[in-house]
């Protein structure tokens, strides 16, 4: 038989994922604690913040996530997008479909709010 048969067989079906080190048993453990605290901790740490920011501004959380375009809106939304990704570390994914805005947008939020602050 070939060494490179002999090396390949039963690891085809090994699980992997390049941030991760360990058997494939350890992988699927990772992901799936990783897949079931992730988004409760998305939900908890926006909810505080959207309440945190609609508390200060006056503006309601529905008016916060509503893709709004006026100006005391966005910049309210750049204010949440720069401390829920600097600070609290959460995906821009997750906070662009938690605020229903284009990750784009929540970089130019990032962006203006740094400025605001240097």
């Amino acid at each position: 038989m070939s060494p490179i048969i002999v090396l390949r067989r039963g690891r085809e079906a090994w699980a992997s994922d390049e941030r991760i080190l360990g058997s494939s048993d350890f992988v699927e453990s990772v992901k799936a604690q990783v897949d079931t605290v992730q988004p409760a901790k998305v939900k908890k740490n926006m909810d505080d913040l959207l309440r945190d920011v609609s508390k200060k501004t006056g503006l309601s959380i529905p008016e916060l996530v509503s893709g709004s375009k006026q100006r005391e809106v966005v910049l309210a939304r750049g204010h949440i997008s720069f401390v829920a990704v600097k600070e609290e570390g959460l995906a821009l994914t997750d906070v662009a479909r938690a605020l229903n805005v284009s990750k784009q947008s929540i970089l130019r939020g990032i962006a203006r709010e740094r400025n605001q602050e240097g």
